[in-house]
């Protein structure tokens, strides 16, 4: 029980940092002034990704073990004790954390993709390519596409 209890504290504290570099990484990309920042940004929340990783794999490892699928099953199996009522506390208290890290990576996706899109908006632009279909004959699609495409000119 002390083997889950220490992982689960270690991965509370670990995702508490996630989330704070989440959040930077958010922010770096709506500022969209500095990708170096968002370049740092990243390379935190990676790095604390792996770490993460590596105290996944224990508790697996520990799962496994026990015979159980996941924490709240081998929870389950556990007299009750105060150390059982600890590991769900801290279990609930994880829930909750990846939850808003959820919601955060899929704002910073968002944003990317906007981010994408302006640019291949922008070289599209400086290129004078059209990306897809034209407006000019509707009724002749492939018509209306020109012969060329992103790369083929010279910028």
């Amino acid at each position: 029980m002390d083997e889950i209890i220490k992982i689960l504290r270690a991965e509370l504290a670990l995702s508490m940092k996630l989330e704070a570099a989440a959040q930077a990484q958010r922010e770096a990309l709506k500022a969209n002034l500095d990708g170096r920042r968002v370049s740092e940004t990243t390379q935190t929340v990676d790095g604390l990704l792996r770490q993460l990783s590596v105290f996944e794999k224990q508790k697996e490892d520990l799962l496994k073990k026990a015979g159980c699928e996941n924490v709240n099953e081998f929870l389950k199996h556990q007299p009750y004790s105060k150390e059982k009522m600890e590991a769900k506390d801290y279990l609930g208290r994880l829930t909750e954390l990846l939850e808003k890290i959820r919601k955060i990576g899929s704002g910073s996706r968002l944003l990317l993709k906007n981010d994408m899109e302006y640019l291949t908006f922008s070289i599209h632009v400086m290129t004078q390519s059209q990306a897809g279909p034209g407006y000019d004959d509707t009724e002749q699609p492939d018509a209306a596409i020109q012969g060329k495409k992103l790369f083929d000119r010279s910028v």
